[in-house]
């Protein structure tokens, strides 16, 4: 069997991850996931995207998400039965692992390098920002303030973090947990994924 790479990012909101997998993936030619995995996971389960959409990357809100599909739905039946928390999250897996079977691949957070972390060929990157940078992106991209932008910015890391320590046991952002860590401010998007695809080419023996 061929041995495919992978490159696995995780990131800080708006801290530029998914513009720098994008570009990777452009020029490394190889397939890019980001929510494309939650379809892939839906057609492995036969259920609905929008289950696992709606709890995309947060620890026990899967169901969260099916109770407010099925309001007579009870807690109990859901902790064992086929929609449960554990069997959409490893039906997610399934759709990282297969995904990465087939081909090089770029994936954008979704825990994929916990998922692959058996693959001698999976490069995992985690990338942050000043957050300054990363209010001011969001307050654009949102249309709100700053304060507002900031509030969100909390939000949204503090339930990254929250999925991935409760799935790996690991910790969200933590140096020793990936082969690199970068700042996107310090370079720009550009120059930080030309930077990345230095360090994967090395790394991995890309040609």
């Amino acid at each position: 069997m061929p041995s495919y790479f992978s490159i696995c990012i995780g990131r800080q909101l708006a801290s530029g991850g998914r513009a720098i997998g994008k570009l990777l993936a452009q020029r490394l030619d190889c397939a890019y996931y980001d929510k494309e995995i939650i379809f892939a996971a839906a057609r492995e389960s036969g259920f609905s995207p929008e289950v696992f959409e709606r709890s995309d990357e947060r620890p026990g809100f899967f169901a969260t998400a099916i109770r407010s599909l099925s309001p007579f739905a009870q807690a109990a039946d859901l902790a064992s039965g086929p929609l449960s928390d554990d069997a959409l999250f490893n039906f997610q897996c399934e759709g990282i692992r297969h995904a990465a079977a087939r081909g090089n691949c770029i994936f954008i957070g979704r825990l994929a390098n916990y998922v692959l972390r058996d693959n001698p060929r999976m490069l995992s990157v985690f990338v942050t920002a000043d957050k300054d940078e990363r209010a001011r992106r969001i307050a654009q991209t949102e249309n709100i303030d700053t304060e507002a932008a900031l509030h969100l910015i909390e939000k949204a890391d503090s339930r990254r973090a929250d999925f991935y320590n409760f799935y790996s046991g690991l910790s969200w952002g933590a140096a020793d947990g990936y082969d690199l860590c970068i700042n996107s401010s310090r370079l720009g998007i550009e120059e930080t994924a030309s930077f990345i695809e230095a360090f994967a080419r090395q790394q991995l023996k890309i040609e």
